[in-house]
């Protein structure tokens, strides 16, 4: 499960840069929030380009989460998705990217008593994580679901699962390709690194 992540716009990185200035040219009015990123909160996310711009990628502000069932559904599991009535058709035709500078997830702490320990899990050699997802049309706004998988080895200590990881050079191929985007569904996430940030407050 993947129930917070963060967007750290702050950070002199030149892809962040050029996505922050789209989507405040394309909403002036609305604050770009920067930290935690939260059910329910809306934040970038890239999604497929038709039209003039086919092949590239484009920049929107949506809202993490369907509502659904009475409640709101923030992750779809990646070995079922496809199969799901109310995951498939934005799996096959609305694939999108989640930026962030890394996810967070909880265990319960070595010594009893002390809650749940915090995590923030980053990839070691890149700033910036991006995430598999979907999205569509709900409640008269775009909202957005993030693909997990089973955990590797550096998140399994933690959580059992963890988000779908699409490398840079992977963006357009997971927007366009529905053949690639199987694969990569299909295939290990890569190793990353973890910090500890706090204890049990915030914990969803």
């Amino acid at each position: 499960m993947c129930g917070r992540y963060q967007a750290a716009w702050d950070m002199d990185r030149p892809e962040l840069e050029r996505i922050c200035g789209v989507i405040r040219n394309k909403y002036p009015a609305e604050p770009l929030k920067s930290g935690e990123i939260c059910p329910g909160d809306r934040a970038p996310v890239l999604v497929r380009e038709d039209g003039p711009e086919e092949g590239k990628a484009g920049a929107r502000l949506m809202r993490w989460g369907y509502p659904a069932f009475g409640k709101t559904v923030i992750n779809a599991r990646a070995e079922t998705a496809a199969e799901k009535p109310l995951f498939r058709a934005s799996l096959r035709l609305r694939r999108c990217v989640i930026i962030s500078t890394g996810f967070y997830e909880w265990t319960h702490g070595g010594e009893k008593g002390k809650g749940k320990i915090k995590y923030l899990f980053r990839l070691p050699d890149a700033p910036v994580l991006y995430m598999a997802g979907f999205y569509e049309l709900r409640e008269g706004e775009e909202r957005y679901v993030i693909l997990t998988a089973a955990a590797n080895e550096s998140v399994a200590e933690v959580h059992d699962r963890m988000p779908v990881i699409v490398a840079q050079n992977e963006i357009l191929p997971w927007l366009h390709d529905g053949a690639f985007s199987l694969r990569l569904l299909s295939r290990p996430g890569p190793r990353l690194s973890r910090t500890p940030v706090g204890g049990a407050s915030g914990m969803p």
